[in-house]
C-alpha cells in the first residue's frame, strides 16, 4: 500500500493539480479508515469495560481482585510494582500492596484504570517498547512538574495520566505498518494519530477530559498558574528532547543520601523500574558530586 505524499502524487492522474489534491486526499481517507478499522480489532486480551467496576468508588474489594485473572500477569506485576513505589507515596513503606485490590486502592481506582489500559496496549507488540517507555517517561515527568507546582493529590494524577496517553493514537499506526509491512509518511502520523488516540479512549470508556488532554494543540493556563494540560505539554516536550538525542530519558541527579527517595532523581529511577522501562533512563551524577 502506498502511504508516502510522493507515492500517492505518482498514482494520482495527470488531469492537473487540482485532480492530483483530491486524488491524493482520497487515498489518504482510506488509509484513515483502514487504520480505524484495524484499531478496531486490536484485541488486548480482555474487553476493555470490565474495567468499568474501577469506576464506582463504592465497588467492593472481591470485584476488584477478579479483575487481576482476567489480564495477563504482566499487567498485573507491574501494577503492582507501581503501587509499592515509596518514593510515589512518600512515607507508606514499600511492600505494603500485597494484594491487586491493594495496588488499586493504593493508586486510586481512575489512575489504576488508565494505568491497566495503557499497559494492555503498550506490551500488544516488542515493537511498541520504545513509545511505551517515552508515553511512561512523559507521565513521570508530568508527575514531578506537578508536584513541583504544589498540585493537589487528584491534578497530579490527572496530569500524569494525560502526559502518559498523549501519544496513545500511535498504537495502530506502528501495528498496521508491523502487519502491513509499509512505512506511512510521518506528515501521516502527526497529522492523524491524536485522532486515533481519541478514537481508542472513547471505545475503553474513558471521559471527554482525557480526549481533550491528548488533543490540545497549544499551551493553557489557570487564572495564575499552569492548567494540567499545560504541565503534560511541557513534560512532553522535555521528554521528546531527550528522546530525540539520545534514544532515551537523560537526567542529571543526585541518587544517594540518607533518604533515597527525597530526591529527584531517585523519584524517577524508581518509576522507570516499576513501569519496566530502567533501561531507557540514564542518571547523570551533578558535577562536584563526590558522594
Amino acid at each position: 500500500m502506498t502511504t508516502s505524499k510522493d507515492e500517492l502524487e505518482n498514482h494520482a492522474p495527470s488531469e492537473g493539480p487540482g485532480a492530483e489534491r483530491i486524488n491524493i486526499a482520497l487515498l489518504e481517507e482510506d488509509l484513515v479508515r483502514e487504520i480505524t478499522t484495524f484499531l478496531e480489532s486490536l484485541n488486548l486480551g480482555f474487553d476493555p469495560h470490565i474495567l468499568s467496576v474501577l469506576d464506582d468508588e463504592d465497588t467492593g474489594r472481591d470485584k476488584i481482585e477478579e479483575l487481576k485473572f482476567r489480564l495477563n500477569g504482566e499487567i498485573a506485576s507491574r501494577l503492582l510494582a507501581r503501587a509499592n513505589s515509596a518514593a510515589l507515596f512518600g512515607k507508606i513503606n514499600p511492600g505494603d500492596a500485597r494484594s491487586f485490590t491493594e495496588a488499586v486502592f493504593r493508586l486510586g481506582m481512575t489512575p489504576a484504570k488508565i494505568y491497566i489500559l495503557a499497559l494492555a496496549f503498550f506490551t500488544l507488540s516488542p515493537a511498541l517498547e520504545p513509545l511505551a517507555a517515552k508515553s511512561f517517561a512523559r507521565g513521570i515527568m508530568a508527575r514531578v512538574l506537578a508536584e513541583q507546582m504544589s498540585f493537589k493529590r487528584r491534578f497530579v494524577d490527572e496530569a500524569e495520566i494525560g502526559a502518559l496517553l498523549m501519544e496513545i493514537g500511535k498504537v495502530p499506526i506502528i501495528l498496521y505498518q508491523q502487519a502491513k509491512g509499509v512505512q506511512i509518511a510521518e506528515e501521516f502520523v502527526l497529522k492523524h494519530y491524536k485522532s486515533f488516540g481519541a478514537i481508542m479512549l472513547e471505545r475503553c470508556g474513558l471521559s471527554e477530559s482525557f480526549i481533550s488532554t491528548i488533543m490540545q494543540d497549544c499551551l493553557s493556563f489557570y487564572e495564575r498558574t499552569f492548567s494540567v494540560k499545560a504541565v503534560t505539554g511541557i513534560a512532553k516536550m522535555i521528554v521528546d528532547d531527550s528522546f530525540s538525542r539520545y534514544r532515551k530519558f537523560v537526567i542529571e541527579s543526585a541518587l544517594a543520601g540518607i533518604d533515597a527517595a527525597c530526591t529527584i532523581g531517585q523519584f524517577i529511577s524508581d518509576q522507570f523500574s516499576a513501569a519496566g522501562f530502567r533501561k531507557y533512563l540514564e542518571i547523570r551524577k551533578p558535577e562536584g558530586d563526590d558522594e
